[in-house]
């Protein structure tokens, strides 16, 4: 899992549902390309049965089907100012997940 380097984050409600329906949709689908998502995606899949946090990358965030959610403006629009990757909390909060 990887660490919080924020000490104050994002709280957006329901995002952490959202998130949680994005990991389980992500594995029930299968990557035409032949790539797997390999533990990353299983260690998500068991943190959010268990009701941890969960981390996305960026691009999950300010995706598609984020926008088409309306979940857009969860992480900074400025590619400069973004992490990598995200860890939501079952609060519905967000902070930097390195």
């Amino acid at each position: 899992m990887p660490r919080l380097v924020a000490a104050r984050g994002n709280t957006r409600p329901g995002l952490y549902e959202w998130a949680c329906a994005e990991i389980r949709s992500v594995h029930a689908r299968p990557d035409p390309r032949g790539h797997s998502e390999g533990g990353w995606l299983s260690e998500q899949l068991r943190n959010a049965r268990h009701g941890q946090p969960v981390t996305l990358p960026a691009w999950m965030l300010d995706g598609h089907t984020a926008r088409a959610d309306r979940v857009v403006g969860a992480i900074p629009q400025d590619r400069a100012l973004r992490a990598a990757a995200y860890a939501v909390g079952p609060d519905d909060s967000i902070l930097p997940a390195v």
